[in-house]
């Protein structure tokens, strides 16, 4: 049975007295178009496609996020950022689930990052519901530093350098990157004074 046959059948599920058995049999067959062994000999613009024309098929839950990331993975691979970055940008609406909520809102704004659309990369972090206190260091951290480098690209430095706290590596490069100068002179200096600091010691 493939996914063309039983999306015919999505209009007829309300007469059908077993019309959630059938959804999740729909949504099963669905799911295995992508994650299958055959699914990645499939090229990756048919499977997009394949994945538009069918989308409310898509499965609840971890599979169907699974289904998701395989496929932006295939086409972050090639380079197809937008398309990839436009799926997120489905299921992350699409979900009320927080921590997958925090997870696609954190790739999204990753690859909007990479696409070099910067105001779109921090809106894809706001998506997301959870507040710090909920987040994990390592989460925190990623997406602290991924909304700094967005608001250093759009010419607002001196936030991203609010936000870059005491991290003097970080506020180095946001300065460097910028080209500003004596913003870079000053994240140098604790770095400078502690090295004098050892040499003094030593």
């Amino acid at each position: 049975r493939d996914v063309a046959v039983t999306g015919v059948q999505t209009c007829a599920l309300p007469i059908y007295p077993a019309a959630a058995n059938l959804a999740k049999e729909m949504a099963d067959v669905f799911a295995t178009a992508f994650l299958s062994e055959e699914a990645e000999r499939r090229p990756v613009l048919q499977s997009l496609a394949l994945y538009n024309e069918f989308a409310e098929l898509t499965p609840t839950g971890a599979k169907g996020d699974e289904v998701i990331a395989r496929l932006t993975d295939r086409l972050t691979k090639l380079d197809l950022l937008d398309q990839a970055a436009n799926l997120l940008e489905r299921q992350l609406a699409a979900t009320g689930d927080a921590d997958a909520k925090l997870a696609l809102g954190t790739r999204l704004a990753q690859l909007r990052f990479a696409d070099g659309r910067f105001a779109d990369a921090i809106q894809a972090l706001d998506a997301a519901s959870a507040k710090p206190k909920d987040l994990s260091p390592e989460v925190a951290k990623t997406r602290g530093e991924l909304r700094a480098r967005a608001l250093a690209k759009l010419d607002r430095l001196d936030e991203a350098l609010a936000l870059a706290g005491d991290n003097v590596s970080l506020r180095l490069d946001l300065a460097w990157q910028a080209q500003k100068w004596p913003q870079a002179h000053a994240a140098c200096k604790p770095a400078l004074a502690d090295r004098k600091s050892t040499r003094l010691n030593s």
